[in-house]
């Protein structure tokens, strides 16, 4: 082997370990997301599940998003 080819195996070598790191990172990243949604959702049949998203349910309206009386 020359120099030249000990560069290029060494390139290779990093590109395919970035390539893995990078991988696994990612995958890490949509893992979590993905059991992070799913903590998330309500039971079917609750009223969580019935109002629409689980923050809707939860969260009251804010004055400006109340209904005004009817007087």
């Amino acid at each position: 082997m020359t120099e030249q080819d000990d560069g290029r195996n060494s390139f290779v070598r990093g590109m395919t370990i970035g390539a893995i790191i990078g991988a696994i990172v990612a995958g890490s990243s949509l893992w979590s997301r993905r059991r992070r949604g799913r903590q998330q959702e309500p039971e079917p049949g609750s009223e969580a599940a019935l109002a629409g998203s689980p923050d809707e349910a939860l969260e009251p309206l804010a004055p400006s998003e109340q209904e005004p009386d009817s007087r």
